[in-house]
C-alpha cells in the first residue's frame, strides 16, 4: 500500500493502521488452528492453507463460508496472547536453567497443578506449540459455550 493509500484508508475508518493488520498468513495460520481445528497444518503445512484441494491442500475448505472477519480477528488476537505467554516462559526458562528445581521455577506462569505435574517437560515442549494451544483452547471454549457455561470462559483464557 503507498503512503497515499493508506493515508486515505485511515482516515476513512477513522483510525491507524499501525497495530490493526493481520497479515494474511499470520491470520489464516490463527484460523486454521483454531476455528479449523487444525494446528498441525498452521504450524507445519503453512503451504497447503493456501493450496487448492485439486493439489492437496485446503484452500477451498478454509477459505469458506464458516470463515469471517470477526474469526479471524479472535483467532489471531488468541494467537497473539499465546506467542506473548511463550516469550513470558521462555525469558523465564532461560532464567531457570540452572536450577535444579523447575516446578518452583514455572509454578508463578504455569500454575501449580501444571507445575507440579510436568515441570520436567514443559520447558521442551512450550515454545513450539503455541498453535497447537490455540486449538486446545477453542476446543474448550467450544464445549463451554454448547454447555451453557459462559462464567468459566474466562478461566479458559
Amino acid at each position: 500500500m503507498t503512503d497515499t493509500e493508506r493515508v486515505a484508508l485511515e482516515r476513512r475508518i477513522g483510525h491507524h493502521l499501525d497495530g490493526r493488520i493481520i497479515r494474511l498468513k499470520d491470520g489464516a495460520q490463527a484460523y486454521t488452528a483454531t476455528f479449523y481445528g487444525q494446528p498441525e497444518i498452521a504450524k507445519k503445512n503453512v503451504k497447503k492453507i493456501f493450496l487448492s484441494v485439486e493439489d492437496g491442500g485446503y484452500y477451498e475448505r478454509i477459505f469458506s463460508g464458516d470463515m469471517t472477519a470477526e474469526k479471524i480477528v479472535i483467532a489471531h488476537d488468541l494467537k497473539q496472547r499465546l506467542d506473548d505467554f511463550v516469550k513470558r516462559f521462555t525469558a523465564i526458562r532461560r532464567k531457570a536453567q540452572a536450577s535444579t528445581n523447575l516446578k518452583t521455577v514455572y509454578e508463578p506462569i504455569l500454575g501449580e497443578p501444571l507445575a507440579q505435574k510436568h515441570s520436567d517437560v514443559m520447558h521442551q515442549v512450550i515454545p513450539q506449540c503455541s498453535l497447537f494451544i490455540c486449538g486446545t483452547i477453542y476446543r474448550e471454549l467450544a464445549r463451554l459455550i454448547r454447555e451453557r457455561a459462559p462464567e468459566r470462559l474466562a478461566s479458559v483464557v
